[in-house]
């Protein structure tokens, strides 16, 4: 959901028709109890929803309905937000087609101004550039905001889906219950990958720390000092433990 000023959008992706209608239903639902509760109020005539995609996909989203404060909401195949006219096909024709038009009124004026003096025909020329100019850079501008949006919404998405890592805990072996007895740090054959598949950043490491004993680690960038202080704390899973 975005906001600007007392304009809100808010996305949702769904493959299913059915689903969209019942996530964005739920949500409008959610908002308008939310806008009751803090005495204010939703202008159903005001706000508009347009379903995006590919021409061929577009016709399965053709009986969505999405109803707020009991008032079903248009459904529209282009909108202007911020300026910018966004259509369900994310092109830009409806925007250039609008800057077209204005920019035809303008050169009528300065047609109109061709039979006055060159001074006045100049300053309308300048005046009618910036104009242009201004408006497709203030275009540009907030469609590639909105893209940003969009794909904020596409990576958060895509982390939900990512699997789960492993936790902590190492299954192979556990401490013992009365561990540690002593201060001392015994690896035998430790192993280290961070990813399943992954090549083996460390292999078959064996090294004892004793008691009040201190110790460093030396060697050459990529050697695989960090690496091996990571699998001390257990932060990638390690493939071997000995305690």
């Amino acid at each position: 959901m975005t906001m600007f000023a007392d304009d809100m959008a808010f996305y949702c992706r769904e493959n299913s028709p059915t689903n969209l209608q019942s996530k964005l239903n739920a949500d409008l639902a959610a908002i308008t109890s939310w806008l009751h509760n803090n005495k204010l109020t939703l202008n159903v005539t005001k706000s508009k929803f347009m379903v995006n995609g590919g021409r061929d996909k577009l016709s399965q989203f053709n009986d969505i309905a999405l109803v707020a404060n009991n008032d079903q909401l248009e459904k529209v195949t282009k909108f202007k937000y911020l300026g910018v006219i966004i259509n369900q096909h994310l092109t830009w024709h409806d925007h250039i087609e609008q800057l077209q038009r204005k920019l035809a009124k303008k050169l009528v004026f300065l047609a109109k101004a061709t039979q006055s003096s060159s001074g006045v025909t100049a300053l309308s020329l300048v005046y009618t550039v910036q104009l242009s100019v201004d408006t497709l850079q203030y275009g540009v501008k907030q469609c590639a905001e909105v893209e940003n949006y969009k794909t904020s919404a596409e990576c958060i998405i895509a982390y939900t889906n990512i699997e789960q890592e492993s936790g902590y805990e190492c299954q192979h072996q556990p401490p013992l219950e009365n561990w540690p007895q002593l201060g001392q740090v015994r690896k035998e054959n430790l192993g280290l990958v961070y990813y399943e598949v992954g090549l083996k950043i460390l292999k078959d490491v064996c090294f004892t720390v004793d008691s009040h004993e201190k110790i460093g680690i030396v060697g050459r960038t990529g050697a695989g000092k960090s690496s091996l202080l990571s699998a001390l704390f257990h932060m990638p899973q390690s493939t071997y433990y000995y305690y």
